[in-house]
């Protein structure tokens, strides 16, 4: 950095990211009468996954009862707690599925579109739910919610800062969270933002695996602001994978596309499934049963795993597609209407080809642990909401619980952080020394960073994508974690330093380099996690033990030492 002046940007709340929970927590922020910004690494609404997201299944879930009268929210409360298997917080479920249906229909009256069935909002059958309740707009849910909340927030005078990262949160004397480091897009200088409270809300780590449902900008940087922190990760090894559209457009495929029984098929025009089941299991079963995301608890994991066996490659620059043929199903206009629509505007008819079909990941189901139903951390003053917040999600979930907790946690955010900063207990002590401690340390980053961003990130995608999985064992984890430590020594510099320490273009951007040290940090949470789970359960599938283990019925959080030593502890709800 050429300068040691810093720009500084004043408010009363900052809420890191630009999904349904951050704009959420803005809103009820602003209409509370704090002064709220919001810090959207991209574009707002063209980035991040909740603008951006497709599916037939792309909903959120609330126990209206419009479909069914016995629907209620203490079904729902079961529903996530049966998926859960005890991995989660009950007083925030509980929270969840009462809140639901108030904030559904706030984003109806705001004007999302939800389909509408007799007047009222159409509720479809999901995955893990007794009852349908999830409530969708046209398959483009996330974006139509987001854009009704950003109108909403503008509307209350919130400003947006579009094409900032936020790398780095402060504390002041007292321990509050007070300041945060940030570079705008195309500057190598970093800004400092000083508020009285945070939400962070910056969803989740997709960028880790080869192909996602979400932008490049999901490189995990909520968890790694955490991790500096001190903060724990609960549930990291539980991450949301399953067989989907990669090629030419990223798109889930949900229970209704298997409800047509396609054939999957290898490049030589095989059955992949063929001979794959083992007794006991037929192919009504596994196309009856399919869920997105993949989960080991379900017969339905065949189709995932054998999907995720024939498109291993040695070579890591390449991919083996697997093809799913929907070729002569009768009803595929009624059943997949949504799915069609966003294939055919990406110049796909798969009424006349195959789709090439891979594993992607859609989302994570740990994160920060959240202390309560305020969403608060360890770190006073620090909220969280959304993806990046852990102890909402076990292993598996009902279809439309994501959109969900993103409203109801993002509005009990926002408010938390405005009752705390208009109370006073946000006011900032934040320590000049502080601040130039952290420049000192941004500056020593990009002095000693070492290697092409874009490669390392394309080796940390191949490590994650190959080990870490539909299919994982202790060797393959070991091999990507030992990789992952070596990358992670390298990027800081500790080893093989070199007089040029810009290599390329993307190795100088703070942003890039930034992006990719938090993806290699975040690999390492998640590998360790998914070692230390010695069972299967959820979509954490362990071949070397297939079996859930009733000694492991429990979550586990990680935190990161000031010796860079992970500890973990177990975690009793």
């Amino acid at each position: 950095m050429a300068s040691m002046i810093i720009d500084e940007v004043k408010t009363d709340i900052l809420v890191v990211g630009g999904g349904g929970a951050a704009l959420r927590a803005a809103v009820e922020a602003a209409r509370l009468g704090a002064r709220t910004r919001v810090a959207v690494k991209g574009k707002l609404l063209a980035s991040g996954s909740t603008a951006t997201a497709i599916s037939e299944l792309f909903a959120i879930g609330a126990a209206l009862g419009f479909a069914d009268a016995r629907d209620n929210p203490e079904v729902h409360f079961e529903d996530t707690m049966r998926g859960a298997q005890g991995f989660c917080n009950p007083s925030l479920v509980k929270v969840l599925a009462y809140e639901a249906p108030e904030r559904v229909l706030e984003l109806s009256n705001m004007g999302v579109p939800f389909d509408r069935e007799n007047g009222r909002i159409r509720q479809k059958a999901s995955d893990f739910a007794t009852y349908p309740r999830a409530c969708s707009a046209g398959g483009r849910t996330g974006y139509f919610i987001s854009q009704a909340l950003a109108d909403r927030a503008r509307q209350l005078g919130v400003s947006f800062d579009e094409d900032v990262m936020v790398y780095k949160f402060l504390v002041d004397a007292q321990g509050k969270v007070a300041g945060a480091l940030a570079f705008r897009k195309g500057c190598e200088d970093p800004f400092l933002y000083r508020f009285r409270a945070a939400v962070l809300a910056t969803g989740g780590a997709q960028q880790l695996y080869r192909f996602a449902l979400s932008d490049v900008s999901m490189t995990g940087d909520g968890y790694a602001i955490a991790l500096d922190l001190g903060l724990p990760l609960v549930n990291m090894e539980f991450v949301q994978l399953g067989t989907g559209v990669v090629e030419p457009v990223r798109l889930a495929l949900s229970k209704p596309v298997f409800s047509l029984r396609p054939r999957l098929l290898n490049g030589n025009g095989k059955d992949i499934l063929t001979g794959i089941l083992p007794d006991g299991v037929t192919a009504d079963d596994v196309y009856r049963t399919k869920v997105f995301p993949f989960s080991a608890s379900n017969p339905s994991r065949y189709i995932d795993i054998t999907v995720f066996k024939n498109s291993i490659a040695q070579d890591a620059s390449e991919f083996i597609p697997v093809y799913l043929d929907l070729r002569g199903s009768p009803e595929i206009e009624s059943t997949i209407s949504n799915t069609l629509k966003a294939l055919r505007e990406a110049g796909v008819d798969p009424r006349l080809s195959p789709l090439k079909v891979g594993i992607l990941c859609q989302c994570f189901n740990g994160g920060v642990l959240m202390q309560d139903a305020d969403c608060t951390t360890a770190v006073p003053g620090l909220y969280v909401a959304g993806e990046v917040a852990g102890g909402v999600r076990g292993p598996d979930r009902p279809g439309g619980n994501s959109l969900a907790e993103g409203q109801v946690f993002g509005y009990r955010a926002g408010r938390a952080a405005a009752l705390f900063a208009r109370e006073g207990i946000g006011v900032s002590l934040l320590h000049e020394n502080t601040v130039a401690l952290a420049l000192a340390e941004s500056r020593e980053l990009q002095r000693s960073w070492q290697g092409d961003a874009l490669l390392i990130r394309f080796q940390v995608k191949y490590l994650m994508s190959r080990y870490c999985s539909i299919v994982r064992d202790e060797k393959g984890l070991r091999v990507a974690l030992d990789a992952i430590e070596d990358i992670r020594h390298r990027i800081n510099g500790n080893t093989h330093r070199a007089a040029d320490r810009c290599s390329s273009e993307s190795s100088c951007d703070p942003i890039s380099a930034l992006s990719t040290r938090n993806l290699v940090e975040v690999a390492r949470i998640v590998l360790s996690a998914a070692l230390f789970r010695r069972e299967s359960r959820g979509p954490h599938f362990r071949e070397d033990y297939p079996a859930s283990a009733p000694d492991m019925r429990h979550a586990y959080s990680i935190r990161r030492a000031e010796s860079d030593r992970l500890i973990i502890d177990q975690v009793n709800y």
